[in-house]
């Protein structure tokens, strides 16, 4: 099965599965507030009226890209497209998801290690000519069509008007912290609230088996990443562990299981990168990368000693 049909049947599975009842948008703001004013944008103007989508709306606006939006946590959405008398456009998306953590998630899941940071809301990112920043319990995207100078400039200008109207002051969610700081790639950082975001950053399984509601992934200089799956309780965690393995030992794209003491399995994938699993108190631990079992080990040995 290819990444993009299996990605497309745990989204289809994980729909019909939940409820059809559409997310409630009371206290929602209106988002229109944090549009910039005409006279701010000098030869740029808003091309057509802005377009509102809420709840399952969403679906109309971008299809199958919506599913992972409301896995994280979506609202609202308002969209405002711009253009220049020389033909430039651009489109501002802001997108209020249920709170600051939902925010700083899609966030990370929209952003890559290759974009240039930018002094916008909690963080921001400029990659090629998309431009995304978080703040409280909004993601700010901004979409310019083409790399040059005005644009970008443009971009910029329309980003700095909106975040100044936006007051949400928010840290990263407290998960992050439990990544290992050593080596950690910070741009790498991916912020997970279900498995959609988790199968994105690694195809484990195209079931929910790890029954996740949050989870954390960053990548480590000497090339391989580290996960950690949050749970309610250890005995939770020690549930998911034994259906995580259970997938994973019957899922042919994987050889070599084992399992090993202190609740650890380990296994290799097709390109030969090593699993390792652990579950831990609340945690589900997770080390993948072209290293042996015994390196894998030994970070997991390591990150419980210093957990301890």
């Amino acid at each position: 099965m290819g990444m993009r049909l299996a990605i497309l049947t745990l989204a289809v599975l994980l729909v019909s599965c939940g409820p059809s009842a559409d997310k409630s948008v009371a206290g929602s703001d209106d988002l229109k507030t944090y549009l910039p004013a005409e006279k701010e944008l000098g030869l740029w103007k808003a091309r057509g009226v802005p377009q509102e989508f809420r709840g399952d709306d969403l679906y109309i606006y971008m299809d199958g890209g919506a599913a992972i939006y409301r896995e994280y946590g979506f609202r609202q959405l308002l969209v405002q497209d711009y253009a220049d008398p020389y033909g430039r456009s651009l489109t501002l998306e802001v997108f209020e998801m249920d709170e600051a953590d939902a925010a700083f998630g899609i966030y990370t899941f929209k952003v890559g290690s290759q974009g240039k940071r930018v002094d916008l809301g909690q963080e921001g990112s400029l990659e090629d000519y998309y431009l995304n920043f978080w703040e409280g319990r909004y993601l700010i995207t901004l979409t310019g069509f083409d790399r040059e100078v005005e644009t970008t400039q443009r971009l910029l200008r329309v980003g700095q008007l909106v975040d100044s109207r936006i007051n949400g002051p928010a840290a990263p969610p407290a998960l992050v912290g439990l990544l290992p700081g050593r080596d950690l790639i910070s741009s790498s950082v991916k912020y997970f609230r279900g498995p959609l975001g988790l199968f994105q950053s690694y195809p484990f399984t195209t079931t929910d088996a790890f029954g996740i509601k949050a989870g954390v992934k960053g990548d480590y200089s000497a090339g391989y990443s580290f996960y950690v799956i949050e749970y309610e309780t250890p005995e939770r965690s020690l549930e998911r562990f034994a259906a995580v393995a259970k997938s994973l030992q019957e899922d042919p794209k994987f050889k070599n299981f084992r399992m090993a003491a202190k609740n650890t399995a380990f296994l290799e994938d097709r390109q030969g990168r090593c699993l390792g699993l652990r579950a831990l108190r609340r945690w589900i631990l997770i080390v993948l990368g072209p290293i042996s079992a015994e390196s894998a080990a030994s970070l997991l040995d390591d990150y419980e000693t210093d957990e301890e």
